[in-house]
């Protein structure tokens, strides 16, 4: 299933999806703690109802393609909710046809294989080199304001993440690497209480914690 807070959007995510629960999945691999059925595709619904799915579902757009009155809206940043009746969202569709049949869509494809298969963010190897593509591509764009850009990955991103990555490094386990036995610290003779044996390990990665500064 998608992280928590994620948006899934277009036909190959629903594909994968679907296809994920169905062929990939089994209660076996549930585990039994607090929380281990969150998410877990365990019912199917054979027929959406659209006063049963995410609010959100409900603004999606419904037309074959944008009036020109929406691009001259944009411009002068016109509230969403006043361009209701023109560009009739998924919720004013429902409202006036009763279903969700019919619905248009602006973009055809003949397949959704032919889609990039991997992004920048995939080939570009370093984080700087990330970085710097972001904001070079942020400068370019007249929309955007570069300063924020850098500002929001800083504040939302970069330290978030530092911060998450340090506290789990610093409040991890010790793994036995015989039996998998696990200890909040490590013993300290260096050998597992339960068999006995040399090679307790760390269950957070030094890799996992600096993949962003690591090249710093």
């Amino acid at each position: 299933m998608p992280p928590r807070g994620e948006i899934v959007m277009g036909d190959e995510d629903s594909v994968l999806l679907l296809m994920d629960g169905l062929l990939n999945f089994s209660k076996e691999f549930l585990p039994s703690t607090t929380g281990g059925l969150m998410d877990a595709p365990l019912v199917m619904t054979m027929e959406l109802k659209h006063d049963e799915v995410d609010k959100e579902a409900l603004n999606l757009d419904t037309l074959p393609e944008y009036p020109l009155s929406f691009f001259e809206a944009t411009e002068m940043r016109v509230n969403p909710v006043k361009l209701e009746k023109e560009m009739i969202p998924m919720k004013n569709f429902v409202s006036n046809t009763g279903g969700m049949r019919g619905i248009s869509f602006s973009f055809d494809t003949g397949s959704i294989n032919d889609g990039v298969e991997h992004s920048s963010y995939k080939t570009l190897e370093t984080m700087d080199d990330k970085i710097e593509k972001q904001l070079d591509l942020a400068k370019k764009l007249r929309a955007v304001d570069a300063d924020d850009v850098a500002n929001r990955l800083i504040n939302s991103h970069f330290l978030p993440d530092m911060y998450g990555n340090l506290r789990g490094f610093f409040t991890q386990e010790f793994r036995c690497t015989s039996c998998n036995a696990k200890y909040r610290r490590v013993t300290l003779n260096g050998k597992c209480r339960n068999c006995g044996k040399e090679g307790l390990v760390l269950t957070v990665h030094k890799g996992g914690v600096n993949k962003i500064h690591g090249s710093h």
